[in-house]
């Protein structure tokens, strides 16, 4: 059930690839020091280049990829 799940979620995700989020930026991400993540309007966790000076703000990003859980933003 889960792994129907995950492929229900990855392929509205792939649905967003080439447009344009805005995303507010909470952290870095867990995977990359030169990388920060945040959720979009409606909650998707999206991660993207970005520094500390990020944090904090929302920042207009392009979908280039996803995964199951995120949007990978340019």
């Amino acid at each position: 059930m889960i792994e129907l799940q995950r492929g229900i979620t990855l392929k509205k995700f792939r649905a967003q690839i080439g447009n344009m989020v805005q995303v507010y930026v909470e952290d870095f991400s867990k995977k990359s020091s030169a990388q920060v993540s945040g959720k979009t309007r409606d909650y998707k966790i999206a991660v993207l280049s970005g520094n500390e000076t990020d944090i904090g703000k929302l920042k207009m990003a392009e979908v280039i990829d996803a995964s199951a859980g995120t949007l990978i933003c340019k």
